[in-house]
């Protein structure tokens, strides 16, 4: 194994902390309590979901 630069091990480690949160977060998701699309659009309206 080739020894990467710090920059790299830390983005490394990065992603590995973004990736142990995501699948906490969609080990408990939950289908019936998710808000939809239109729902978001309507609660907090167009420009803001779409000005990105």
């Amino acid at each position: 194994m080739t020894e990467l630069p710090e920059q790299e091990r830390l983005d490394e480690l990065e992603s590995l902390r973004v990736q142990v949160a995501v699948e906490a977060r969609l080990s408990n998701f939950d289908p019936a309590q998710a808000i939809s699309h239109d729902d978001m659009r309507a609660r907090y309206g167009q420009e803001a979901l779409t000005s990105n």
